[in-house]
């Protein structure tokens, strides 16, 4: 199995877990901007079911998608795991904003 294959397989299989224990933060459909550090947070609440390599594997994909750039992007408020904002700041929100502009340019062409 591919390196890419084999960290794809796990994304799924954290995504149907993760997205039971946090519907409302790891919503398939509809994502929100996750606080800044959740990762440690996952970490402490997976602890001994995920690793900490796995838990930046899951995230990496979740955060690449094009619906996640697009809700950092809109402004909305980070969410952590307890559903509490945690704001957004104009560098990150810029960030996300720039990973739209090339699907974008490609879409318009």
């Amino acid at each position: 199995m591919s390196f890419f294959r084999e960290h794809k397989t796990l994304y799924r299989h954290m995504r149907g877990v993760i997205a039971a224990d946090f519907p409302i933060q790891f919503r398939p459909s509809g994502p929100v901007p996750l606080a800044i550090g959740i990762h440690r947070d996952l970490a402490r609440h997976y602890k001994g079911r995920f690793t900490s390599k796995q838990i930046r594997i899951f995230l990496k994909f979740w955060c690449s998608r094009r619906e996640y750039h697009e809700a950092v992007a809109s402004g909305q408020a980070r969410v952590g795991l307890a559903g509490e904002i945690r704001g957004i700041t104009g560098d990150h929100r810029d960030y996300h904003i720039a990973s739209l502009a090339p699907v974008e340019r490609k879409q318009a062409a």
